[in-house]
Order: C-alpha cells, then structure tokens, then sequence
C-alpha cells in the first residue's frame, strides 16, 4: 500500500537544512519554480506556441489534514524528530518556527492546499526521480528547456508550513497514458519505533525501498489530485504544496492572486505576450478564475507595477516592474533587429522621455526572464548611445545554450565561472556582437549636441537674456599651478627644460576676466573623438576691450579642499573659425588666440581630439589687438 516512507540516515540533519535556509516563502522564487517547470513541459510537448498554448491552473482548495496522503506515517516521523530536537537538545530559533507552524496545521481540521497544474509533457518514472532528488537534473540539451531541477525546486518547500509536497504526472507510453505519484516531505532525521535512525526526508512510495534508486511509483490517483488530473487531459503535471502559508504572510485571496500574477506577468512576459503561455489563478469558493494573465490582460497586469523602479524590498536581483513593463513595450511596438544567429531575436525601442536617463537590456530564454545586467550588455557599456530598451530573446542554438550554463539554480543572471574557459570566451564574444549592434542601432548621444537632462537651465536665444549674470572672477593660481610656478626649496615638481624655459606652458598668460555668458557644444570626428567646440559667446558689461584673449581649460575636479589641488589643464587651440574669418596659430598650437569683440558664434578647432569632453570651459580675458601696443 502507497505509503510516506522515510529511509535509512547516513548523516544527521535537522529540521532547516542548508539547501532549504535560502527560501523565506516569498511568491517570487515559489511561482516562478512552478511555472518555470511547466513551460519547460510544455516545450517538450510541443504546446507552448500560439496554436497550442501551456495553460497553468493555480488553485487553491481546503483539505482536511487526515486525508493528507502518508499523514499518519508523517506525524510518527514528525513527532520522533520534535522529541530529538527540541526535548532531548537545545532547539535553535528556526528549529522552534518550524515545528511551530507544523503542530499548526497538523492540530486543525483542514488546511490549504495550492496546486499547480499544467497540460505540459508530464512525468514518467525516470523524470520523477529527477524532481524527488536534490541537485540533479533531467533537462540537457543547448536550451531546449526552461530550466533544471536541482536544489531550485525546494522554493516549494518554504510555502508549505507542513514542509510537503506532492507529485503528479501523466505521460504518454506505448500508446496510451501513464500516471505517476509521489510525494517529498522534508522533516528532520529521527529514530524509528526499532531504534533505527531515519532520514529526515520522506517519499511517498509502494514500498519502504527509497524510491529515488529503483523503487516504484504509485500509479492510481489520490482522491486529493484527482480533480487537477481532470485539467491534465491527454499528459500534464500537478504539483500540490500542502499547508500553504500564502507566501509567509497574513493574506486575503484577492491579495495572494494578485501577487501570483505579477510573478507570472513580469518573469514569463515574453512567452505570454507571444500568446505561448496561460495561466489562472482561483480559490475553490470561487465561480470563476481570480486572475487571468494571457496575452490579452498581460499589458494590464504589467501597467499596475510600473511605476516600481526597484526591486521589491528582501528580492534583489529579480525584475522591477518598470523595466518589466519596458520590455514588454519594446516586444509589441519595437523594432526587430538584425541579422542575429540562430535562435536569438533582437528587439529595440528608442526611449524618448525625458527621464530616459540610461538603456537597458533584459535577456529572455526559452520565454522566461533571466538577467537584466548580462556581461557587456549593463547600462553602463551604452552610456555614449542614446537611451533605449531592448529585449534579446533566446529560444535555442549556441548562445542559448551558453547562457543556459551559466546560470545558478534560480536561473537568474549570468555567472560566467560557470562555463569553461572556451564556453565563458564564446559567451562573451557573442554579447559582444549583439551589444556593438545595438550601439549602431541607438546612434552616439554626442550627434545630438549639449545633453540637456530635465531640470537644468537651457541657455539658448531669447532665453539667453533671463540667465543667470556672472561676476567676472579674475583667475587665481590653485596651490598646484603655485608650486608649479615658483617650486618649494627642496622639491622637484620635474625634468627642468635644458634653456630654463617651458616649451609647452601649462598655463597661458594672466590677463582681467570679463564677465561673459557662454554656451559649449562638441563636435566629433569620424573617430568619435571631439576636436572642435560651437561656442556661443556674449561678452557682458558697457565697457568692450579692444580684442579678447579666448583660451580653453579642462578642471582637474579638485578643489582647494584637496591636500594638493591639481592645476587645469589648458588645452592647445588651433584655430577660431566663423565662417570664412578664421583667426589660426601659424606655428604650432597655442594656449590662447585673439579675437574681435563682435564675435558671438564660431568654432575652435583644438590642438588634440578628446576622448571625453566633459570638464572642458572656454574664458575670455582683456587683449590688445595684434601689432598695438
């Protein structure tokens, strides 16, 4: 008779094992472990596309707790493991939490039961001990698959007060159908009626040999799976987490649905917004489903989370529901991109508002969200583009399979020390090319001018008049130009000229700063260097010099706070062009030029292309013009 049987212990374990203690029961981890199986045998199918869609039920039904399959076996384990760790030795504060909530559901008449059930591939003997064993996997392959059991499918275990869950599967042999059940429950190792030290994990089996090696499964449906075998149709899964705490929390139905919901919306938006995947949630007293996340509602259930620019408070890493609601916008109103390798899609969305102050890059495979921070496709590696969105889904080949690799149990991010030496290289190489074809895709921010974000002045035309007036401020020599000028006894700023001059001055002559206002705009070189500035200048004041002295600094950033200030850096100028006017160093490049007074728009062409402008101010000093004295 099918029983919950607990096998012989090879070590001590307590009730909060290693592999467990990473799970707080949060919605997040659970719901995506579930559903993240379920595309995956939906995949194997052939049923995650639009003509046959997976369709996912979330249900949750009362149950009474005597009827619970192995409950009786479960309570003797229960109550032998709670004598050994909580009588017989000091119990630790999980310890204590855990048998709290136990004896919880195990004192009342009912609990809950949340099942998830699916019309996927299923399961058969083999795929069973996959699911049961802790660390393995069945799913190989270069990513036909959504995932990999392992130690990701204990999330389960944090929703369930009771610490069991349940197995179902149906599966196609030789023709016709084939039903397999079981069960995991994950106490702690505990003495038998004999004396024998048994194991703390228990699975429900026809007989006492542990089942993960050669035992045999169940094939008649327990009463309590019955109706989820009813969605299961021709093959299919259920998973049923017995004593569901709602996620750990004190939680209204409407509430629990809607946090299953976003889960599913946010982590699987790809294969639903490409109609590939369904999926309901509902509470037994209910006529009708909660929540419905499908093609149709999928931009409403992503809308209601989108003004969340951060990960939910204790979930780092997972998807803010902006950016989630961002990519779902760049799959239905973006571009496609390409040409890419097989198997990849590349979609891009320029952002326009003003508040697109970076781009972001999410990657999908096999329709579920893994990473938005991929090596070399961070925010960071497109700060020169304009802002954009774009999504990158994998569905097989290479890069996919790579991406695959490198994934931890969650299967979120990219942790390249996963792959081999050769496989991190491939990896690599291939984000490579889809982030330089983004990058022409975007075009470079510096083609557009000056970048103006939202709340700083603009300084331009009419408005040139309502700027703020500028004190002229006569240039001060810093604490590091003064050394450089008249050296401390007993230092050596550096290599002296071999006639007592410096063939290239770090700084132009002093000369009276006029108050002026000015705007810059850099100008790039086919390189996409910047080797000229548009000046618009406006020299302030009644009195006019007879010429102005323009020269061009660089600030170091440092200030007279700093130990040791460092000087700016005054670049060479080559020439000052206003249309065919052009005032030029004959010779080689100079500190300073001179020009007329009248001049408000022209261009100065630099002695030496900047990789990066930014720093760079123009100052205008009192000149005499050339041949006066």
């Amino acid at each position: 008779m099918p029983d919950l049987y607990f096998p012989e212990a090879y070590k001590p374990e307590g009730f909060t094992t290693h592999a467990m203690a990473q799970y707080d029961g949060r919605p997040d981890p659970v719901i995506r472990e579930l559903l993240q199986n379920s595309l995956d045998g939906a995949r194997k199918a052939g049923r995650a596309r639009p003509e046959a869609p997976l369709e996912v039920f979330l249900t949750v039904r009362s149950w009474p707790v005597d009827e619970i399959p192995g409950v009786d076996s479960y309570r003797r384990a229960f109550e032998a493991a709670r004598r050994q760790y909580c009588e017989e030795r000091a119990p630790t504060p999980a310890t204590k939490e855990a048998v709290r909530r136990i004896e919880s559901v195990l004192a009342d008449e009912s609990t809950e039961v949340l099942f998830c059930a699916d019309n996927g591939h299923g399961f058969d003997a083999s795929r069973m001990r996959a699911v049961l064993t802790e660390g393995r996997g069945d799913k190989g392959g270069h990513g036909g698959s959504a995932g990999s059991f392992g130690v990701g499918h204990l999330s389960a275990f944090a929703a369930s007060d009771l610490r069991y869950v349940f197995y179902g599967g149906r599966s196609c042999s030789g023709g016709g159908s084939l039903d397999v059940f079981s069960g995991h429950a994950v106490l702690a190792d505990h003495p038998d009626e004999g004396g024998t030290s048994r194991a703390g994990e228990g699975f429900w089996s026809r007989s006492s040999r542990i089942p993960l090696f050669g035992g045999d499964f169940p094939d008649s449906v327990p009463v309590m799976l019955e109706t989820e075998m009813d969605e299961v149709r021709s093959t299919g899964a259920v998973v049923a987490i017995i004593g569901f705490n709602r996620f750990g929390e004190p939680r209204g139905e409407e509430e629990v649905a809607a946090d299953v919901a976003r889960v599913a919306a946010t982590n699987f938006l790809a294969a639903i917004s490409r109609g590939e995947m369904k999926v309901e949630i509902d509470f037994e007293e209910k006529s009708e489903a909660l929540q419905v996340v499908d093609r149709q509602s999928l931009g409403m259930h992503l809308g209601k989370h989108a003004g969340r620019f951060r990960s939910r408070r204790g979930l780092g890493g997972w998807l803010p529901g902006a950016q989630a609601y961002g990519a779902w916008q760049t799959i239905e109103s973006g571009s496609k991109l390409g040409p890419a390798e097989d198997g990849v899609e590349i979609w891009f969305r320029r952002r326009t508002e003003q508040n697109a102050a970076g781009s972001r890059v999410n990657v999908f495979r096999t329709g579920m969200w893994i990473t938005n921070a991929a090596p070399g496709l961070r925010p960071a590696d497109f700060g020169g583009q304009r802002p954009f969105d774009a999504v990158v889904l994998l569905g097989h080949g290479e890069l996919c399979g790579l991406v695959r690799g490198a994934e931890g149990p969650e299967h979120r991010g990219i942790d390249q020390r996963r792959l081999e030496p050769s496989d991190r290289k491939q990896l690599n190489g291939k984000l490579r090319l889809i982030a330089e074809l983004l990058r022409r895709e975007a075009g470079d921010l510096a083609e557009d001018g000056v970048y103006r974000p939202e709340g700083f002045a603009l300084v331009d035309g009419a408005v040139l008049r309502r700027a703020e007036r500028m004190k002229p401020v006569r240039h001060r020599l810093s604490r590091g130009e003064a050394e450089v000028a008249a050296p401390v006894p007993g230092t050596e700023p550096g290599p002296r000229p071999k006639d007592g001059t410096d063939p290239k001055p770090r700084r132009p002559r002093p000369g009276r700063a006029l108050a002026m206002r000015s705007t810059l705009r850099p100008l790039t070189n086919g390189g996409g260097e910047v080797d000229r500035l548009q000046v618009r200048l406006r020299v302030l004041g009644k009195t006019r010099p007879p010429a102005l002295g323009l020269r061009v600094r660089r600030d170091s950033g440092s200030d007279i706070s700093c130990p040791r200030p460092l000087p700016p850096e005054w670049l060479d100028l080559v020439a000052v062009q206003r249309g065919e006017d052009s005032r030029r160093s004959l010779e080689e490049p100079v500190k300073e030029l001179l020009i007329p007074v009248d001049w408000s728009d022209f261009t100065v062409v630099l002695g030496e292309a900047l990789v990066d402008p930014r720093g760079v101010q123009i100052d205008i000093v009192h000149r005499q013009p050339e041949g006066a004295e």
